[in-house]
């Protein structure tokens, strides 16, 4: 009896759903890159700032894949000094900064950074967040620092007393903020006084709420257009003085009321009037200055 011959298999089907399988396998195997952090500011190229002065941008970070880290600002690609940075109104205690636990997922921070000393320089600032793995989002901005001048200094809540009242007031020394009498040899600190009483008034109402020179200081009214809140730096002081309306005795005084003073000494000072208390049953009455030089 004849036997049919042997058929050959046919193995190709099966090494290729073997490669296939392989394929698929090593897909799975792969993982996903790492991302960085983000960082955004509020910042654009700022407008031109005093030299020294601080100015201050908001700026907004989130993790990717890890935790953020630190925090870290530079000037011209070099890190500045933690004393002229602060951190939402703290100075930082280092650049970088190491952040706290609360901000290792995401935070928002307003940054004041302290200006460069350089007279028409442009510098390049750049903020860098880092994550735990070392990757990194940085933002940059360019500002420009001038020197207009000296930078005003201010007080608040400087006192002037009726001169009617009790002896050692009714006289203002501008250099210390004090407050002085008007008659004694002491009193030659002063460089304001307010005018006293008129005794022919009923006391309800009789003091005359004015001020007016003493010991060879000089009083003027600001010209029109001038802007005490938008005084800067001192030299803005001497020049509105040199431009004002000199009197001896005030008009009566009123809140909102400016004037400049040019004491015996030589300094100039811009004063805004921004309270007065009047008190009818004795001379207790007084102004409130702001004060800049």
């Amino acid at each position: 009896m004849l036997q049919k011959p042997m058929q050959k298999r046919n193995f190709l089907p099966l090494a290729l759903v073997a490669a296939v399988l392989m394929m698929f396998s090593a897909c799975d195997n792969t993982t996903e890159p790492e991302v960085g952090p983000s960082l955004t500011t509020t910042a654009a190229d700022l407008d031109t700032v005093f030299t020294d002065s601080a100015f201050t941008i908001r700026i907004t970070a989130s993790r990717g894949s890890s935790s953020l880290t630190r925090l870290e600002v530079r000037e011209n690609g070099t890190a500045i000094s933690a004393n002229r940075l602060e951190i939402d109104g703290f100075t930082a205690g280092g650049n970088p900064s190491p952040l706290a636990a609360s901000a290792t997922s995401g935070f928002s921070y307003d940054l004041t950074i302290t200006a460069g000393s350089d007279d028409g320089e442009v510098s390049t600032y750049s903020v860098i967040v880092t994550d735990s793995l070392g990757l990194t989002s940085t933002v940059t901005f360019d500002i420009f620092t001038e020197d207009f001048g000296t930078l005003v200094t201010e007080r608040t809540v400087i006192l002037l007393l009726n001169q009617a009242g009790p002896a050692g007031q009714g006289g203002l020394d501008l250099e210390s903020g004090n407050s002085t009498g008007t008659s004694q040899a002491a009193d030659s600190i002063a460089d304001i006084r307010d005018m006293g009483i008129d005794t022919n008034i009923p006391v309800a109402t009789n003091w005359l709420q004015q001020i007016g020179v003493i010991n060879g200081s000089d009083l003027r009214y600001p010209s029109a257009g001038f802007s005490y809140d938008n005084v800067i730096v001192s030299e803005e002081v001497s020049a509105a003085f040199e431009a004002g309306q000199v009197f001896t005795t005030s008009d009566k005084v009123e809140v909102g009321d400016v004037f400049l003073c040019k004491t015996r000494r030589g300094n100039v000072y811009v004063l805004k009037t921004i309270s007065i208390t009047v008190t009818p049953n004795d001379n207790a009455d007084q102004y409130e200055f702001s004060v800049k030089n």
